[in-house]
């Protein structure tokens, strides 16, 4: 069975959750978690609690871990491992109690620093130990933090306030401090990828008979307050450093690394771990010379490499040329500002991927063929992508009770919509909230609603 068919099984599986080989398979839902002990790891996804007790149900033994991306807010985690090699080389010594007691309180202190109001009630403790490390993730179920950042400064915070001998980052694991992260979720096993066997089960510890959305990170209908403007959690802005990249030395000297690293994790990884690893870094970029760029979030004015279409290093003229005249004398009528405005409206779009452009294009004309469809077509399907791009004629599968088209989409165009006044009263109000608003209820037939974010463009 090919890559592709297994996908479209996954991509097929009925609600409450989803299923694929990347956590882009399944980027539109609200919750992800991936499964550690199947290879190629799977990656899960629901937008309710239901359907992530059915992956729990489902996936029962499996070494299950929460997926944390995107910048919603979350509760603070700290994850904590202290080899019993590294334990007992602490001087002055501690024992077990005496270190689960410290961290607690480190937790407790930064907690109210942050937020005077945090119910110390409301902490989580839960463990993974065994006679060869002690393993604790300490959270809250009392109070969120903005985002991802913020989380990594937390966890910061509570490091400084550790004995010495506790601080190493071998053993306070930031897993915040970068763009996502996962966690192995409560009563889930490790799996021991060398042994192939499921070790060292996380267990709660308090509240002990708490439900597992206590120990998430990001459970659903999470109502605790989420702490805005605190000044021990701001950010830094990065140093920016200048090097000069004239010295071709430097420049081998990095590449035979990158290719020496990339033996080692090939005998580790299979291939296609190793391939999805490097996809999720960086790119590259054919030409005479290796070109690399290395991806990285830019909420200001980044890329997003989720689109069809890559960067190049050079416009191919024979292909733009045609569609650049075809927009500013045929859709713009040769009118400037009008071509500059609708460009920038398609720019937003890729320059822009977690925000809604919040307004709708129209191109109306007199006649018919005159080449509308050429400028949406070339944008959406090969700019954007088949499964970031919906057209239709038939606005009852949009505005219809049943929905389910609008999920996961980029860019909406609806073709030649003739409807009576009727018909365009009923679905007047409707259309707005989709164009204005960050969220969207999806129904499908025979099943719940879903309440999902929407980034959509509409035309």
């Amino acid at each position: 069975m090919t890559e592709q068919s297994e996908l479209s099984e996954f991509l097929d599986a009925p609600a409450p959750y989803y299923q694929g080989y990347r956590a882009s398979d399944i980027g539109q839902c609200l919750y992800k978690i991936w499964d550690d002990s199947i290879r190629p790891r799977h990656f899960l996804g629901a937008d309710n609690a239901d359907g992530i007790e059915a992956i729990l149900s489902d996936r029962e033994g499996h070494s299950l871990h929460e997926f944390i991306d995107e910048d919603e807010p979350l509760r603070p985690i700290i994850d904590f491992d202290l080899p019993r090699e590294v334990y007992d080389s602490i001087e002055p010594k501690l024992t077990g109690k005496e270190v689960l007691d410290s961290l607690i309180l480190a937790f407790r202190k930064t907690c109210l620093e942050i937020f005077p109001k945090w119910d110390p009630k409301t902490i989580t403790i839960a463990s993974s130990s065994d006679a060869k490390k002690m393993s604790y993730h300490i959270s809250t179920f009392g109070m969120r933090l903005p985002n991802i950042a913020q989380v990594a400064m937390f966890t910061e915070l509570v490091r400084k306030k550790l004995p010495t001998a506790l601080q190493g980052n071998s053993i306070i694991d930031n897993i915040a401090n970068k763009s996502s992260f996962s966690l192995r979720m409560l009563g889930s096993p490790k799996y021991n990828e060398k042994t192939e066997e499921h070790v060292r089960v996380k267990k709660a510890i308090l509240p002990k008979d708490g439900s597992i959305f206590d120990f998430m990170i990001r459970p659903p209908n999470d109502k605790s307050e989420v702490i805005e403007n605190s000044p021990l959690l701001v950010v830094p802005e990065p140093k920016v450093q200048r090097i000069d990249d004239t010295n071709s030395e430097t420049t081998e000297a990095e590449f035979e690394l990158v290719e020496t690293l990339l033996k080692e994790a090939g005998k580790k990884f299979s291939r296609a771990e190793v391939y999805e690893a490097i996809q999720a870094t960086i790119a590259y970029i054919e030409t005479e010379k290796p070109f690399w760029v290395l991806k990285r979030k830019d909420s200001e004015n980044g890329l997003y490499f989720g689109f069809l279409a890559k960067p190049v290093m050079e416009i191919n003229k024979e292909i733009m040329d045609p569609i650049l005249w075809h927009v500013q004398n045929i859709i713009c009528d040769a009118n400037e500002e009008l071509n500059e405005y609708i460009w920038n409206w398609w720019a937003y779009l890729v320059q822009k991927p977690e925000k809604k452009p919040r307004s709708i294009l129209v191109l109306k004309s007199t006649l018919q063929q005159c080449g509308k469809n050429i400028i949406t077509d070339f944008i959406g399907d090969k700019v954007l992508g088949p499964h970031l791009h919906f057209a239709t004629s038939d606005l009852e599968k949009i505005l219809g009770k049943f929905n389910s088209p609008l999920q996961g989409r980029k860019l909406i165009v609806l073709n030649e919509t003739g409807m009576s006044s009727g018909d365009w009263h009923k679905f007047n109000s409707r259309l707005k909230d989709f164009i204005t608003t960050g969220r969207v209820d999806v129904e499908r037939k025979g099943l719940e609603t879903l309440r999902l974010r929407d980034f959509s463009g509409w035309m």
